[in-house]
Protein backbone atom coordinates (compact mmCIF):
# COMPACT_ATOMS: atom_id res chain seq x y z
CA UNK A 1 0.00 0.00 0.00
CA UNK A 2 3.24 2.55 0.65
CA UNK A 3 4.57 1.75 -2.40
CA UNK A 4 1.44 2.75 -4.80
CA UNK A 5 1.42 5.39 -2.34
CA UNK A 6 4.71 6.73 -3.29
CA UNK A 7 3.48 5.60 -7.29
CA UNK A 8 0.93 8.15 -7.65
CA UNK A 9 2.49 10.72 -5.74
CA UNK A 10 5.89 10.85 -7.58
CA UNK A 11 4.56 10.13 -10.81
CA UNK A 12 1.36 12.90 -10.48
CA UNK A 13 -1.89 10.14 -10.56
CA UNK A 14 -3.70 11.47 -7.77
CA UNK A 15 -7.51 10.05 -8.26
CA UNK A 16 -6.11 6.95 -9.77
CA UNK A 17 -5.78 2.95 -8.47
CA UNK A 18 -2.46 1.18 -8.95
CA UNK A 19 -3.50 -2.16 -10.53
CA UNK A 20 -0.03 -3.60 -10.52
CA UNK A 21 3.80 -2.16 -11.10
CA UNK A 22 6.37 -4.27 -13.47
CA UNK A 23 9.55 -2.47 -13.62
CA UNK A 24 8.97 0.54 -15.47
CA UNK A 25 5.20 -0.18 -16.56
CA UNK A 26 2.24 0.76 -14.43
CA UNK A 27 -1.04 -0.40 -14.45
CA UNK A 28 -3.51 2.16 -13.48
CA UNK A 29 -7.60 2.41 -13.38
CA UNK A 30 -9.79 5.44 -12.14
CA UNK A 31 -12.81 4.25 -9.42
CA UNK A 32 -15.86 2.98 -10.30
CA UNK A 33 -18.45 5.89 -10.50
CA UNK A 34 -21.47 7.74 -11.60
CA UNK A 35 -21.28 9.19 -15.06
CA UNK A 36 -23.72 11.25 -16.84
CA UNK A 37 -24.98 10.16 -20.23
CA UNK A 38 -23.91 12.62 -23.02
CA UNK A 39 -26.20 11.65 -25.06
CA UNK A 40 -29.71 11.50 -22.52
CA UNK A 41 -27.84 13.39 -19.80
CA UNK A 42 -28.72 10.56 -17.37
CA UNK A 43 -26.62 9.48 -14.94
CA UNK A 44 -25.13 5.32 -15.16
CA UNK A 45 -22.77 3.18 -13.31
CA UNK A 46 -23.47 0.10 -15.52
CA UNK A 47 -20.08 -0.85 -17.09
CA UNK A 48 -19.72 -1.74 -20.21
CA UNK A 49 -15.78 -3.08 -21.39
CA UNK A 50 -12.28 -2.58 -20.52
CA UNK A 51 -9.56 -1.71 -23.11
CA UNK A 52 -5.87 -1.47 -21.91
CA UNK A 53 -4.30 1.97 -23.51
CA UNK A 54 -0.46 2.48 -23.36
CA UNK A 55 0.22 6.10 -22.21
CA UNK A 56 3.57 8.18 -22.43
CA UNK A 57 3.89 9.58 -18.86
CA UNK A 58 6.47 12.44 -17.25
CA UNK A 59 10.02 10.67 -16.54
CA UNK A 60 11.24 10.54 -13.20
CA UNK A 61 14.90 11.33 -11.93
CA UNK A 62 15.38 10.71 -15.55
CA UNK A 63 13.46 7.28 -15.87
CA UNK A 64 10.35 7.15 -18.29
CA UNK A 65 8.03 5.20 -17.17
CA UNK A 66 4.89 3.17 -19.28
CA UNK A 67 1.46 4.20 -18.11
CA UNK A 68 -1.08 1.24 -19.03
CA UNK A 69 -4.22 2.82 -18.09
CA UNK A 70 -7.25 0.56 -18.37
CA UNK A 71 -10.12 2.31 -19.30
CA UNK A 72 -13.08 1.75 -18.94
CA UNK A 73 -16.48 2.01 -20.87
CA UNK A 74 -19.97 2.89 -19.34
CA UNK A 75 -23.21 2.18 -21.24
CA UNK A 76 -26.77 4.00 -20.37
CA UNK A 77 -29.55 2.08 -19.99
CA UNK A 78 -31.80 4.66 -21.23
CA UNK A 79 -30.48 5.30 -24.67
CA UNK A 80 -27.67 2.48 -25.17
CA UNK A 81 -25.18 4.77 -25.57
CA UNK A 82 -21.15 3.87 -25.18
CA UNK A 83 -18.87 6.08 -23.79
CA UNK A 84 -15.40 6.68 -22.31
CA UNK A 85 -14.98 7.79 -18.32
CA UNK A 86 -13.29 10.65 -18.25
CA UNK A 87 -9.68 11.30 -16.75
CA UNK A 88 -7.03 13.78 -15.78
CA UNK A 89 -3.98 11.84 -17.73
CA UNK A 90 -4.74 12.66 -20.61
CA UNK A 91 -7.01 14.46 -23.65
CA UNK A 92 -9.12 11.98 -26.11
CA UNK A 93 -7.31 11.07 -28.80
CA UNK A 94 -3.84 11.51 -27.34
CA UNK A 95 -1.29 8.40 -26.05
CA UNK A 96 0.96 11.63 -24.03
CA UNK A 97 -0.11 12.51 -21.17
CA UNK A 98 -1.55 15.91 -20.36
CA UNK A 99 1.65 16.37 -17.55
CA UNK A 100 4.19 15.59 -20.12
CA UNK A 101 2.74 17.79 -23.11
CA UNK A 102 2.23 20.95 -20.11
CA UNK A 103 6.64 20.18 -19.37
CA UNK A 104 7.14 19.78 -23.58
CA UNK A 105 5.26 22.99 -23.71
CA UNK A 106 7.36 24.85 -20.56
CA UNK A 107 10.69 24.19 -22.10
CA UNK A 108 9.81 25.64 -25.20
CA UNK A 109 8.64 28.41 -23.03
CA UNK A 110 12.15 28.92 -21.72
CA UNK A 111 14.00 28.77 -24.54
CA UNK A 112 15.34 25.07 -25.00
CA UNK A 113 15.81 23.39 -28.71
CA UNK A 114 13.59 21.01 -29.59
CA UNK A 115 16.14 18.27 -29.49
CA UNK A 116 17.39 19.16 -26.03
CA UNK A 117 13.30 18.99 -25.34
CA UNK A 118 13.17 15.10 -26.97
CA UNK A 119 15.97 14.27 -24.75
CA UNK A 120 14.48 15.79 -21.47
CA UNK A 121 10.89 14.31 -21.78
CA UNK A 122 12.17 11.01 -23.61
CA UNK A 123 10.28 12.17 -26.85
CA UNK A 124 11.09 11.79 -30.51
CA UNK A 125 12.21 15.01 -32.22
CA UNK A 126 8.68 14.87 -34.51
CA UNK A 127 6.80 14.86 -31.38
CA UNK A 128 7.81 17.35 -29.84
CA UNK A 129 7.47 19.58 -33.09
CA UNK A 130 3.92 18.23 -33.07
CA UNK A 131 3.04 19.19 -29.55
CA UNK A 132 4.65 23.01 -30.00
CA UNK A 133 2.55 23.35 -33.15
CA UNK A 134 -0.67 22.58 -31.54
CA UNK A 135 -0.51 25.69 -29.99
CA UNK A 136 -3.05 28.05 -30.46
CA UNK A 137 -2.09 31.66 -31.29
CA UNK A 138 -4.57 34.21 -30.56
CA UNK A 139 -6.06 35.92 -33.02
CA UNK A 140 -4.84 39.30 -33.66
CA UNK A 141 -7.06 42.16 -32.33
CA UNK A 142 -9.19 44.03 -34.07
CA UNK A 143 -8.42 47.63 -32.80
CA UNK A 144 -11.57 50.34 -32.87
CA UNK A 145 -10.79 54.08 -33.56
CA UNK A 146 -10.46 54.94 -29.82
CA UNK A 147 -8.36 52.86 -27.40
CA UNK A 148 -6.98 53.42 -23.98
CA UNK A 149 -3.86 51.77 -22.26
CA UNK A 150 -3.18 51.98 -18.23
CA UNK A 151 -1.51 50.08 -15.61
CA UNK A 152 -2.59 48.11 -12.64
CA UNK A 153 -1.38 46.44 -9.63
CA UNK A 154 -1.83 42.97 -10.66
CA UNK A 155 -0.01 39.62 -8.76
CA UNK A 156 0.11 37.43 -11.89
CA UNK A 157 3.15 35.75 -13.58
CA UNK A 158 5.41 37.24 -10.79
CA UNK A 159 5.02 41.26 -12.12
CA UNK A 160 3.73 43.69 -9.96
CA UNK A 161 2.19 45.72 -12.76
CA UNK A 162 -0.36 44.40 -15.56
CA UNK A 163 -1.43 46.43 -18.41
CA UNK A 164 -5.18 46.99 -19.74
CA UNK A 165 -6.47 48.38 -23.24
CA UNK A 166 -9.75 48.72 -23.38
CA UNK A 167 -12.56 50.51 -25.52
CA UNK A 168 -13.19 53.60 -23.96
CA UNK A 169 -16.55 54.49 -26.65
CA UNK A 170 -18.00 50.90 -26.29
CA UNK A 171 -16.40 50.53 -22.37
CA UNK A 172 -14.89 46.65 -23.14
CA UNK A 173 -11.73 45.41 -22.41
CA UNK A 174 -9.64 44.51 -25.28
CA UNK A 175 -7.07 42.70 -23.82
CA UNK A 176 -5.00 42.48 -20.66
CA UNK A 177 -0.84 42.88 -20.92
CA UNK A 178 0.67 40.69 -18.46
CA UNK A 179 3.48 43.19 -17.55
CA UNK A 180 4.26 46.83 -18.56
CA UNK A 181 7.62 46.12 -20.02
CA UNK A 182 8.52 48.35 -23.11
CA UNK A 183 9.48 45.43 -25.33
CA UNK A 184 6.89 43.46 -24.39
CA UNK A 185 4.15 45.73 -25.18
CA UNK A 186 5.46 47.23 -28.33
CA UNK A 187 6.00 43.48 -29.12
CA UNK A 188 3.03 42.26 -28.60
CA UNK A 189 1.04 45.47 -30.48
CA UNK A 190 3.67 45.19 -33.35
CA UNK A 191 2.06 41.51 -33.90
CA UNK A 192 -1.44 42.59 -35.03
CA UNK A 193 -0.95 43.84 -38.75
CA UNK A 194 -0.10 47.38 -39.75
CA UNK A 195 -3.62 47.86 -41.53
CA UNK A 196 -5.41 47.06 -38.62
CA UNK A 197 -3.01 49.96 -36.29
CA UNK A 198 -3.43 52.50 -38.80
CA UNK A 199 -7.12 52.59 -38.43
CA UNK A 200 -6.44 53.75 -34.83
CA UNK A 201 -7.47 57.65 -34.10
CA UNK A 202 -6.87 58.80 -30.77
CA UNK A 203 -4.71 56.55 -27.98
CA UNK A 204 -6.23 57.86 -24.37
CA UNK A 205 -3.24 57.63 -21.41
CA UNK A 206 -2.16 58.43 -18.52
CA UNK A 207 1.23 61.41 -18.54
CA UNK A 208 3.49 58.00 -18.94
CA UNK A 209 6.04 59.34 -21.46
CA UNK A 210 7.17 55.41 -21.79
CA UNK A 211 3.37 54.80 -23.26
CA UNK A 212 3.51 57.77 -24.97
CA UNK A 213 6.17 56.31 -26.81
CA UNK A 214 5.13 52.95 -27.12
CA UNK A 215 1.69 53.78 -28.71
CA UNK A 216 3.13 56.48 -31.27
CA UNK A 217 5.32 53.87 -32.29
CA UNK A 218 2.97 51.37 -32.50
CA UNK A 219 -0.15 53.03 -33.69
CA UNK A 220 1.72 55.80 -36.51
CA UNK A 221 -1.50 57.49 -37.23
CA UNK A 222 -3.13 57.98 -33.81
CA UNK A 223 -3.36 60.98 -31.94
CA UNK A 224 -2.40 61.15 -28.29
CA UNK A 225 -4.92 61.95 -25.28
CA UNK A 226 -3.42 62.73 -22.15
CA UNK A 227 -6.26 61.13 -19.81
CA UNK A 228 -8.22 64.08 -17.88
CA UNK A 229 -8.04 62.71 -14.81
CA UNK A 230 -4.23 62.16 -14.36
CA UNK A 231 -3.89 66.06 -15.57
CA UNK A 232 -5.83 66.94 -13.08
CA UNK A 233 -4.44 65.34 -10.23
CA UNK A 234 -0.92 66.91 -11.25
CA UNK A 235 -2.81 70.32 -9.72
CA UNK A 236 -3.90 68.04 -6.78
CA UNK A 237 -0.39 66.44 -5.75
CA UNK A 238 0.83 69.86 -5.74
CA UNK A 239 -1.47 71.36 -3.85
CA UNK A 240 -1.40 68.91 -1.06
CA UNK A 241 2.71 68.97 -1.61
CA UNK A 242 2.26 72.60 -0.48
CA UNK A 243 -0.48 72.14 2.36
CA UNK A 244 2.04 69.93 3.69
CA UNK A 245 5.21 71.53 3.74
CA UNK A 246 2.81 74.66 5.04
CA UNK A 247 1.84 72.92 8.02
CA UNK A 248 4.72 71.93 9.34
CA UNK A 249 5.64 75.18 10.87
CA UNK A 250 1.92 75.26 12.48
CA UNK A 251 1.38 74.52 15.79
CA UNK A 252 0.04 70.42 16.58
CA UNK A 253 -3.33 72.06 16.85
CA UNK A 254 -3.45 74.00 13.79
CA UNK A 255 -1.56 71.08 11.66
CA UNK A 256 -4.13 68.22 13.07
CA UNK A 257 -7.02 70.67 12.21
CA UNK A 258 -5.09 71.60 7.67
CA UNK A 259 -5.07 67.89 7.83
CA UNK A 260 -8.39 66.88 8.82
CA UNK A 261 -10.07 69.84 6.28
CA UNK A 262 -7.38 69.04 3.33
CA UNK A 263 -10.33 67.93 1.37
CA UNK A 264 -11.54 71.84 1.42
CA UNK A 265 -8.49 72.71 -0.32
CA UNK A 266 -9.18 70.03 -3.26
CA UNK A 267 -12.86 70.43 -3.87
CA UNK A 268 -13.65 73.12 -6.52
CA UNK A 269 -14.59 76.36 -4.81
CA UNK A 270 -18.17 76.31 -6.18
CA UNK A 271 -18.72 72.95 -4.61
CA UNK A 272 -18.07 73.81 -1.56
CA UNK A 273 -20.98 74.70 0.99
CA UNK A 274 -21.14 77.91 3.18
CA UNK A 275 -19.89 76.93 6.12
CA UNK A 276 -16.84 75.14 4.39
CA UNK A 277 -16.12 78.73 2.09
CA UNK A 278 -15.40 80.09 5.86
CA UNK A 279 -12.97 77.57 6.85
CA UNK A 280 -11.34 77.63 3.63
CA UNK A 281 -10.90 81.52 3.85
CA UNK A 282 -9.37 80.64 7.14
CA UNK A 283 -6.95 79.01 6.33
CA UNK A 284 -6.28 80.79 3.41
CA UNK A 285 -5.74 83.48 5.19
CA UNK A 286 -3.17 81.59 7.71
CA UNK A 287 -0.50 81.43 4.86
CA UNK A 288 0.18 83.49 1.65
CA UNK A 289 1.43 80.22 -0.02
CA UNK A 290 -1.20 77.92 0.33
CA UNK A 291 -3.20 81.13 -0.88
CA UNK A 292 -1.39 80.97 -4.39
CA UNK A 293 -1.26 77.71 -4.39
CA UNK A 294 -5.15 77.31 -4.00
CA UNK A 295 -5.46 80.02 -6.44
CA UNK A 296 -3.51 78.30 -9.39
CA UNK A 297 -5.14 74.99 -8.10
CA UNK A 298 -8.19 76.15 -9.11
CA UNK A 299 -7.39 78.18 -12.48
CA UNK A 300 -5.77 74.94 -13.46
CA UNK A 301 -9.26 73.35 -13.33
CA UNK A 302 -10.64 75.98 -15.08
CA UNK A 303 -8.35 75.65 -18.39
CA UNK A 304 -9.71 71.83 -18.07
CA UNK A 305 -13.13 73.34 -18.20
CA UNK A 306 -12.66 75.00 -21.29
CA UNK A 307 -15.11 74.60 -23.99
CA UNK A 308 -13.29 74.93 -27.65
CA UNK A 309 -9.80 75.45 -28.34
CA UNK A 310 -9.24 79.33 -27.99
CA UNK A 311 -10.73 79.30 -24.73
CA UNK A 312 -8.28 76.57 -23.56
CA UNK A 313 -4.64 78.58 -25.29
CA UNK A 314 -5.98 81.98 -23.62
CA UNK A 315 -6.92 79.80 -19.88
CA UNK A 316 -3.84 77.73 -19.88
CA UNK A 317 -0.74 80.89 -20.88
CA UNK A 318 -2.62 82.92 -18.39
CA UNK A 319 -2.11 79.86 -16.04
CA UNK A 320 1.78 79.04 -17.59
CA UNK A 321 2.23 82.80 -16.95
CA UNK A 322 1.04 83.25 -13.20
CA UNK A 323 2.89 80.07 -12.51
CA UNK A 324 6.41 81.82 -13.23
CA UNK A 325 5.52 85.34 -11.43
CA UNK A 326 4.36 82.98 -7.98
CA UNK A 327 7.44 80.80 -8.67
CA UNK A 328 6.57 77.87 -6.48
CA UNK A 329 8.69 74.94 -6.89
CA UNK A 330 5.97 72.29 -7.37
CA UNK A 331 4.21 73.91 -9.76
CA UNK A 332 6.91 75.30 -11.68
CA UNK A 333 7.27 71.75 -12.09
CA UNK A 334 4.19 70.57 -12.99
CA UNK A 335 3.96 73.04 -15.43
CA UNK A 336 6.93 71.97 -17.25
CA UNK A 337 5.06 68.63 -17.74
CA UNK A 338 2.04 70.52 -18.81
CA UNK A 339 4.23 72.38 -21.52
CA UNK A 340 5.58 68.53 -22.98
CA UNK A 341 1.85 67.26 -22.87
CA UNK A 342 0.12 70.71 -24.44
CA UNK A 343 -1.00 68.86 -27.40
CA UNK A 344 -2.42 65.86 -25.71
CA UNK A 345 -4.33 68.17 -23.15
CA UNK A 346 -5.66 70.10 -25.45
CA UNK A 347 -6.93 66.84 -27.06
CA UNK A 348 -9.03 65.85 -23.80
CA UNK A 349 -10.77 69.58 -24.39
CA UNK A 350 -11.69 69.13 -28.14
CA UNK A 351 -12.35 65.01 -27.92
CA UNK A 352 -13.75 65.00 -24.40
CA UNK A 353 -12.60 61.28 -24.51
CA UNK A 354 -11.33 59.81 -21.04
CA UNK A 355 -9.93 56.24 -20.04
CA UNK A 356 -12.11 56.39 -16.78
CA UNK A 357 -13.86 53.26 -17.67
CA UNK A 358 -10.06 51.46 -16.76
CA UNK A 359 -10.75 52.06 -12.69
CA UNK A 360 -11.00 55.27 -11.61
CA UNK A 361 -12.59 54.55 -8.42
CA UNK A 362 -9.20 52.67 -8.21
CA UNK A 363 -7.18 55.85 -9.00
CA UNK A 364 -8.87 57.78 -7.02
CA UNK A 365 -8.43 55.35 -3.44
CA UNK A 366 -4.51 55.78 -4.51
CA UNK A 367 -4.98 59.61 -4.71
CA UNK A 368 -7.04 59.43 -1.27
CA UNK A 369 -4.05 57.01 0.44
CA UNK A 370 -1.02 59.38 -1.10
CA UNK A 371 -2.18 62.57 0.05
CA UNK A 372 -2.65 61.23 3.86
CA UNK A 373 0.52 61.24 5.67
Amino acid sequence: MLKENYTIELLNLKGFNVIRTAGKVITICLPVKPHICPQCKNETKKIHDYRLQKVKHLPVAHTSYTILIKKRRYKCPYCNKRFYEKNSLLSKYKSISTDLRKSVLYYASKLFNTKQIADICNLSYSTVVRIIDSIIIPKPIVFPDVISIDEFKGNTGGYKFQCVLTDPIKKKIIEVLPNKNSEDIYGHLTNNDIKNRLKVKYVIMDMSNQFRSIMTNCFPNAKVIADKFHVLRLANWAMEHIRKQEQKRFTDTRRRYFKKSRFILLKRRHHLKRNEKIQLSHMLSVSALLKKAYILKELFYMVMDSKNEKQFYKRIYKWLFLVEIYGIDRFLTMAKTVRQWLHPIRKTILTDYTNGYIGLSTLSRTLFIRSIF
